[in-house]
């Protein structure tokens, strides 16, 4: 998906919509948002190289 917005020269925003449930994660969901933002980061940046 990271791909097909890049091939088409999508500048907007990504956000995450469902994020993975974390150990000892307040009830905001901070630790899952974390992961799965620096996650989105990592693709952005593999496919920006």
């Amino acid at each position: 998906a990271m791909r097909a917005l890049s091939a088409v020269g999508f500048e907007g925003a990504v956000l995450p919509d469902h994020v993975p449930e974390m150990e000892e994660d307040t009830a905001w969901g901070h630790r899952g948002n974390a992961y799965t933002v620096g996650y989105l980061r990592g693709l952005i940046t593999a496919i920006e190289r």
